[in-house]
């Protein structure tokens, strides 16, 4: 396994102290790696969001006024 270097800040550092004392290195990285993937999930769908709104692509103001009024009266 490759060794990795990092640099944390005392804050940064019991931050991790505490999250890893229940998990195993392997878990908690798998755990980071995983974080990670969701975050870089997250940020692409943000992403898409814009490029909808930029193209004009979503619901014209009608719509959403019907979609909202729908869900009220269905919950």
């Amino acid at each position: 396994m490759p060794n990795i270097s990092i640099y944390l800040t005392n804050d940064q550092l019991k931050i991790l102290d505490i999250i890893s004392q229940n998990k195993s290195e392997s878990d908690f990285i798998a755990s980071l790696i995983e974080q990670e993937e969701k975050r870089k999930e997250k940020e692409e769908m943000l992403e898409a969001v814009q490029q909808i709104d930029l193209l004009d692509l979503g619901w014209s103001e009608t719509e959403e006024e019907c979609a909202i009024i729908d869900m009220e009266l269905s919950s």
